[in-house]
Formats: C-alpha cells, structure tokens, sequence
C-alpha cells in the first residue's frame, strides 16, 4: 500500500487524542447534527420573539399569530437559514484559512468524508445520516423548493412581507450550503487521490482535479470551482480526470440544475406576486 494508505493508518491510530471539538467538526454528520440543534434553538426563540407584539406588529405578522402553520413555516425557515450560516463560519474557520498541504492532508486522514457511493435514500442514509454529498445537496434543494411552494400557495403567507423576505432568505442559504459542499467533495476527491492505486482497465493516474497555474489549492480555490458550476459557467481553468471526477461533476451539474431551473423561477414568482 502506498504512502496515503500508510498515513491514513497513522493519522487514524491517533485519533483518539484529538480535541472532542476537532472530532465533531471532521466528521460531517456529528457537525450537522450539533449546528442543526443549535440553530433548531436559536430559531425558536426568535420566532416567538418575532411574531409575538410589539415585534410582530411591526413587522406584519400580527395576523399570522392564530395560524400555527405559519409560526411553524417562520420557525423552519429561521431554522434553516441560521444552521446555513453556521455552517459557512464553521467552514470557514475550519478549513478556509489552512494551507494547501494542511488541507489536504486533514481530509485525507481525519476527515475522509461519506461514502459518495452510497444511495441517498437508502436505509443507511435515513436511520445513520450517512448521506452522501448528493443526498445532502438534495435535502438543501427540497427544503428550499418546500418553503417557495408552501409560500406560494398561502396566501396568508404570500401577503405577508417578512414571510417572502425569509423565503428568499431560506433559498440563498440552500444554495450557499450547495456550494459549500461540493467544494467540499472536490477538495476530498483531489486530497484522497491515491496513485498507486489498483484501476480498472483503461483508467488513469492522473490526479482528479488540477487547476491550470497552481500547484497548491486552497479551499477557496474549490469553493470557487462549486461556484462556477453551479452558476452554469463552468470550469474553464481546471482539468477534471477519472470517473469519480466525472461522477462528481454529473451530480453537481444535475443539482444545480434542478435548483436553478425550478427553485429560481419559483422564487421569483413569488417575489412578483403581490396578493
């Protein structure tokens, strides 16, 4: 086995020793499980804050008080757009300010990620939270597309100013969290390229992702190859080679897609609607 293995094998052994607060940043679920209990917290208190007088007066909702389904719309919505950006400053101080070997060799060792193979809705997937990068993206476009719809169709909530304002809220920081975690299933694909790797036939050795005029990536540099994509640009100074730079790219290019094609158009419809 060749020298990642190795020291994949070493970094493990160690793991132990490691800071409780490094382990839940590194693995993804224990992550999303703490910021998604902190933000559920955090997004109950300032709805009853919000909707509860004087506030809520003020703001419009003096009405939606007798609607509990709308309390409970505002709630998720507050809810999702405050782990959203938690999860961008948890990113960022985690892995936005570390050097190209630092980076990569965190996510090649501590911080491998899921298995990107792994069926979004199968039983794993839903009682473990061992999602893949696909299934994430794809909760991150559903609950967008649930509250433009939902806010669609009410028309207490549709007349109602700060409702639309969270809608929009809601879809940018879905589609933030896309993008973030792409970046961070292309910064794992290229950390745990292994060379010396057993391939299939006709399969190269190349590295899966190369950025033409830099040698050492940063996370930003991902971050900005999950930005172009998903905006449908494209990656024109970046070499993509491998099946599972392939597969990567097919699912981020479907996603994105379906969120910009769908989601986009509804919320602009709502933010033109104005009964």
């Amino acid at each position: 086995m060749g020298s990642t293995e190795q020291t994949r094998r070493n970094a493990s052994g160690r793991s132990i020793h490691r800071p409780w607060h490094r382990r839940v940043v590194e693995d993804d679920t224990q992550r999303m499980v703490l910021l998604s209990l902190l933000a559920g917290v955090v997004a109950a208190g300032l709805s009853t804050l919000v909707i509860l007088p004087p506030l809520g007066a003020a703001l419009g909702l003096g009405d939606a008080r007798p609607h509990t389904w709308m309390t409970g719309l505002m709630t998720l919505c507050l809810m999702w757009s405050i782990y959203c950006a938690l999860n961008v400053l948890v990113l960022h101080w985690w892995l936005g300010r570390r050097d190209s070997e630092d980076l990569h060799t965190l996510l090649r060792t501590h911080s491998r990620g899921p298995k990107e193979s792994l069926n979004p809705l199968g039983w794993r997937a839903l009682v473990l939270g061992e999602s893949s990068t696909l299934g994430n993206t794809a909760t991150f476009s559903m609950m967008a597309m649930l509250v433009v719809v939902v806010s669609m169709w009410m028309p207490e909530a549709r007349s109602v100013p700060t409702m639309r304002v969270l809608a929009v809220v809601t879809v940018l920081a879905s589609w933030t969290s896309i993008v973030l975690a792409q970046a961070l299933r292309y910064a794992r694909l290229a950390a745990q390229h292994d060379p010396e790797r057993p391939r299939a036939a006709g399969e190269s050795c190349a590295p899966p992702i190369r950025f033409r005029g830099s040698d050492a990536p940063v996370f930003s540099d991902y971050v900005s190859l999950s930005l172009t994509l998903s905006t449908m640009m494209g990656a024109q100074d970046v070499v993509f080679s491998g099946r599972a730079a392939r597969t990567a790219v097919r699912e981020h290019a479907i996603v994105g897609f379906l969120f910009n094609s769908m989601i986009i158009a509804a919320l602009a419809s709502l933010l033109l609607t104005v009964t």
